[in-house]
């Protein structure tokens, strides 16, 4: 079975992207949602995190608190460095398994969508790797309309500075989707779909 990895920058629109993936009967697994998942629920990743942290990064419900979380990490390099660590490794582990299962169910390829793809050093463990872009200030658009005013646009700048630049990425890309209004995000979908079944077969 092919592992395809979609990754892009805060607003280019992977989430849209995969979604149409998914509509193709394509598995996707979201390493955000993932990392969300094995935070909360996984106890060894529990246990290295409040050795970190402190146990004080857990509400009384179990839950995250993200905000002592950005605390925390915001000032201190180490702390964010160590966090990144144990979380990228727990989901590479069940991102393992997950593509196992997948490659059982006979599916053709399926997907590994991460905004910190290249960040993380997970492409080298995929064959093929799609970039989603969009201009910078159609993300910044994009992003504080869905924050429902949380966030500022020199906030969604900032962060969007922090973040490997599209140029960056599409130089290790094999597919790239313009999410720009320009062109048809099904088409491009369609088209690099193709492209994967071929790839695939051969």
């Amino acid at each position: 079975m092919v592992r395809v990895g979609i990754t892009g920058g805060i607003g280019s629109g992977k989430t849209t992207v995969c979604e149409i993936f998914s509509q193709l009967n394509i598995p996707i697994y979201s390493s955000d949602e993932a990392a969300k998942k094995l935070m909360v629920n996984d106890q060894k990743v529990k246990a290295d995190l409040i050795e970190i942290l402190g146990s004080e990064i857990y509400l009384p419900d179990g839950e995250l608190n993200r905000k002592e979380i950005a605390n925390q990490i915001f000032n201190d390099v180490e702390k964010k460095l160590a966090l990144e660590r144990i979380v990228h490794i727990a989901v590479f582990i069940d991102s393992e398994q997950w593509f196992k299962n997948k490659a059982a169910e006979k599916f053709i390829y399926a997907i590994y969508e991460s905004a910190l793809l290249f960040e993380s050093h997970m492409n080298h463990l995929l064959n093929k790797v799609i970039v989603v872009t969009a201009p910078e200030a159609l993300r910044i658009q994009r992003v504080v309309a869905r924050s429902n005013g949380m966030l500022s646009e020199k906030e969604v700048q900032q962060r969007i500075k922090n973040q490997n630049s599209d140029s960056e990425k599409i130089k290790l890309a094999d597919f790239v989707i313009h999410n720009d209004n320009s062109q048809m995000l099904t088409q491009q979908v369609l088209q690099i779909h193709k492209a994967l079944l071929t790839f695939a077969l051969n």
